[in-house]
Order: structure tokens, then C-alpha cells, then sequence
């Protein structure tokens, strides 16, 4: 596992395939791929889809060994369901040291909370490497124990300290975001052309300054004049940004393809993003928000 600011990769060795997957969680948004022993990269819901990669030319042992790991894959993935990754190491930086002589053995314990969970770290007190996390919801957490309700305990068997050079996704490996936002931006294009029309037009709005992109600003702006309170503004200008914008790029421009998808997975309510017929939610929702009531 490689953590950076609000980053981090974990890597799993598949032992019988002599594979690796990867997830990738940037801001929030997770990308997750398999790296497969001839090297190449696969996007890992791919891989556990049913009779991926079991063509004719693979031999029967090996079909055997990629369907039986793919259960030792789901259950990582649920286990990384349960454990809220960012927000441990969030909660770290501001851990505070159990007075020594509490515990025995030569360990440090230290404790962290959250909005959410509390946290007990333990490390080697002579190398200074962790050993273990425990995390639990909010409420008391014996550090002497993980038999808390609901506690999970994460044993660190190996730490190795790395740069961040390599938090990211090979050429590519989409992130379950862009995923979804290419199915709708399919969908976006089957609706009918006064649909389609119509979000052009409410996307010209936003574009303030027609280079053909919509900031974070141009969002909060074109929503305050609607008569959304500067919160909620800012907050859904936020969330747009860190979904869609590259979170190196200070500019945070959302072109006209990315903003229509956004807003079909966000407003298509009861129907699936590629349904075209979600176009009858999606615009009396879109113009409700960016132009106010009728």
C-alpha cells in the first residue's frame, strides 16, 4: 500500500496467477485493475465478469485457477468496503501516544478519532514499523483488544516506505467514474435532438466565457443566480470538481461531454444512465437547478 496526501494504491498478490490487483483510491474516486502475469493490465471488473479471459486457447488449469481466485478477489474488495482507507490516514496525522507502561511489550500504542471511527496504531517501538490498526465506529475502543463491535483489525506484516511516484493507473485502466460517465454520455446521445438541444443550451449558459468548458466558479455563479444559498452552491461545484477534474490541474474546466454525463448519473433518479429515457428526468432537474422554479 502506497499512501500520498489524498491518494493511495494497494496492491494484492494473486499467488496462483501470478498476478497483481491494484485499487486506486484519488479524492474519493477508485480505479481498480489487474496486472496479469504476461504483464498485461486489465480493468478488474472485466476480469470478474463471467468467462472473462477463458478463451479456447487457454488450457483447463488455467481457466481452473482464474475462476478460483475470483472469490479471493471479491472478498479483498469487500474487506476494503468495510475499511475506510483515507480516513485512517487522515486520522493518523493527528494520533496521540498512550502513555508507556500501559501495555506491555515493546510497543508504542497510539490513539486517533474521526468524524466516523476511532483508531488504535501499534507500532514496534524499536524500528519504529506498524504492526497493527484497529478500527472501529465511533464509541470507546480497548487498544488492548479488537473484540469491539464492529472492530476491524488490519495486521501489517510488511512496510516498506515508497514515493508517490507510482500512485497511478496504467495507460488505459478507467476509473469506475469514467466508466459510468462513458455510458452516459452514450446515453446523453440517443435522446432526441430537442433534448439534446435543450443541454447545450443550459451548458452555453454555464460557459461564461465560451472557451468551450465550465469551472467550478462558472458552476457556483450560474447557481447562486438561481437562488441556491452560497453552501450548497460551493458544495455541489465541489463535488463536480472532484469527480470529474484531474486533481493536479488548478484550472478545474469540465468540458461539455463530461458535464452531460455527470448530470445523467447524477439526475436520472429510478432510471438506469443508459436508458434514454431518463432524458424526461434529467432535463426538468437540470433546469430546476441552474434556472430556478418557473
Amino acid at each position: 500500500m502506497t499512501v500520498s496526501r489524498a491518494s493511495y494504491v494497494l496492491r494484492y498478490q494473486v499467488a496462483t496467477l501470478g498476478a497483481e490487483v491494484s485499487v486506486l483510491n484519488r479524492a474519493g474516486v477508485m480505479t481498480s485493475w489487474i496486472t496479469l502475469a504476461n504483464g498485461h493490465h486489465a480493468q478488474l471488473g472485466v476480469f470478474l465478469a463471467p468467462s472473462a479471459y477463458t478463451s479456447h486457447h487457454q488450457r483447463d488449469l488455467e481457466i481452473e485457477a482464474t475462476e478460483t481466485c475470483k472469490p479471493q478477489i471479491l472478498a479483498l474488495l469487500g474487506v476494503l468496503d468495510s475499511l475506510d482507507l483515507l480516513d485512517m490516514f487522515h486520522a493518523s496525522m493527528e494520533a496521540v501516544e498512550v502513555p508507556s507502561g500501559i501495555y506491555q511489550g515493546a510497543k508504542r500504542i497510539y490513539h486517533a478519532s474521526s468524524g466516523k471511527n476511532t483508531y488504535v496504531f501499534t507500532f514496534d517501538d524499536r524500528t519504529g514499523c506498524p504492526l497493527a490498526i484497529t478500527q472501529a465506529p465511533m464509541g470507546p475502543l480497548d487498544a488492548s483488544s479488537s473484540s469491539s463491535s464492529g472492530a476491524l483489525q488490519l495486521a501489517i506484516e510488511d512496510y516498506v516506505r515508497h514515493d508517490d511516484s507510482c500512485i497511478d493507473a496504467p495507460l488505459g485502466i478507467q476509473s469506475d467514474v469514467d466508466l459510468v460517465l462513458d455510458a452516459a454520455i452514450s446515453c446523453f446521445y440517443q435522446w432526441t435532438l430537442a433534448g439534446r438541444q435543450q443541454l447545450e443550451q443550459i451548458f452555453a449558459l454555464l460557459d461564461k466565457d465560451g472557451d468551450g468548458s465550465v469551472s467550478g466558479q462558472d458552476l457556483t455563479d450560474q447557481l447562486l443566480d438561481a437562488g441556491h444559498s452560497p453552501e450548497r452552491a460551493q458544495s455541489i461545484a465541489r463535488e463536480m470538481t472532484r469527480l470529474l477534474c484531474d486533481s493536479t490541474d488548478p484550472s478545474e474546466e469540465v468540458t461539455f461531454c463530461r458535464l452531460a454525463g455527470f448530470w445523467v448519473v447524477m439526475l436520472a433518479d429510478d432510471l438506469r444512465v443508459s436508458d434514454p429515457r431518463n432524458e424526461r428526468r434529467v432535463l426538468p432537474a437540470l433546469e430546476q437547478l441552474f434556472l430556478g422554479p418557473a
